[in-house]
């Protein structure tokens, strides 16, 4: 424990951040001990720090993803109202970080919103909001979503395309019938 608060100074920069992340995630037996040790912290930080120690957990989170392991992130879900209690003031930073979560596939809608419900950020919002908070939300899942399909279409296309024989006269002439066709039509 005492190794952890000695990496978790305050005025972290973003170059240590990466090297506190790249410490935990090389040293996996040792995630449990860390993450008690930043729920400590966070209970007993002042605000201005807290978010240092919510951008650590973030690039954990996010290496960790890159990495196609999700050993801490696991450690965390059960945790969400211990590790996300201590938001106070510092909510739409921590909210927009747990967005970008929910985006990149990380965490799924349900996760999102327990983690949000975890650190208060319903608290104060009339129906008319959450409802529109829930839409953007969904919006961004299917927006995602249709990229995705996008991506496999297009492969598809690639795929087709390259076992075409290719345009031929006979197409060419049909495609010009077409497009004086359509073009009467709008007129």
């Amino acid at each position: 424990m005492q190794q952890f608060d000695e990496m978790l100074m305050a005025n972290m920069s973003a170059n240590r951040i990466n090297r506190i992340a790249d410490h935990v995630l090389e040293n996996p037996v040792l995630m449990s001990a860390f993450l008690d040790s930043m729920i400590q912290r966070l209970e007993k930080s002042p605000k201005e720090y807290r978010l240092q120690l919510y951008y650590v957990i973030d690039c954990i989170v996010k290496k960790e993803h890159s990495m196609q392991s999700d050993t801490f992130l696991s450690m965390i879900k059960p945790r969400w109202r211990d590790v996300f209690m201590f938001t106070s003031k510092i909510r739409e930073q921590v909210g927009r970080v747990l967005m970008s979560w929910m985006q990149k596939g990380i965490v799924n809608t349900l996760e999102y919103h327990a983690a949000m419900d975890a650190m208060g950020g319903r608290e104060g919002r009339s129906q008319h909001q959450e409802t529109l908070h829930k839409m953007e939300a969904e919006r961004e899942l299917q927006k995602l979503g249709r990229e995705e399909v996008w991506k496999s279409d297009g492969e598809q296309f690639g795929i087709c395309w390259d076992e075409s024989e290719g345009v031929s006269d006979e197409d060419y002439r049909m495609f010009k019938i077409f497009k004086q066709r359509f073009s009467l039509v709008r007129k």
